[in-house]
């Protein structure tokens, strides 16, 4: 296989992944529930999901594709290494409660969109949060970088927000960024 696209085995019973010895377009990691992508300047994209797989994951990927986790029953990820986090990535993924992260500077449109998390990952270096990337989370409170640019409704619908923050020189905030929400001020 040297190609497999976006949403191929969402919404399926896949446990684990098996591949054939000598494959040079993907790796296998955590027993078969990975699938990843290794780019010629040596970096991993995580591409795929088994989407029945365990709910708790590590990875060393550098980037997180689009798509990449779609119908899965992920809980918790640890990604400490990525750096971008494609659009819909997490998307509807309804058990996740909690992701972290120390680098990433990206964050796709839908990214965690329809999503269990309550607390926000390290958005220290985070310079664009893509629209709707947070709609509809269980997130409390988040505080937006400096030099940000935050996406249409990234944060609407987020019933529990009561807390935004937001850093020096944010350079955009979308139309309904923070939208029915229960936020009452900004910091």
């Amino acid at each position: 296989v040297t190609l497999i696209g976006e949403y191929a085995f969402a919404n399926t019973a896949v446990k684990a992944f098996k591949l054939e010895y000598g494959n040079a377009s993907y790796v296998s990691e955590e027993n078969g529930v990975i699938l990843s992508q290794v780019g010629s300047d040596g970096k991993k994209t995580l591409c795929l999901v088994a989407p029945a797989a365990k709910t708790t994951l590590t990875t060393d990927a550098d980037y997180i594709g689009a798509g990449a986790f779609a119908g899965s029953k992920i809980q918790t990820l640890t990604a400490t290494k990525a750096t971008s986090v494609g659009a819909y990535a997490f998307a509807g993924c309804s058990n996740l409660w909690k992701v972290t992260f120390n680098n990433v500077t990206e964050i796709g449109d839908y990214a965690f969109y329809g999503t269990q998390i309550n607390k926000t990952p390290d958005l220290a270096n985070v310079e664009k949060i893509g629209r709707y990337a947070f709609a509809t989370s269980n997130i409390t409170s988040v505080t937006v970088p400096a030099n940000c640019e935050v996406g249409e409704y990234a944060f609407a619908y987020c019933n529990a927000l009561t807390n935004v923050t937001i850093g020096k020189d944010v350079t955009l905030i979308g139309e309904y960024a923070f939208a029915n929400t229960a936020v009452k001020a900004f910091k």
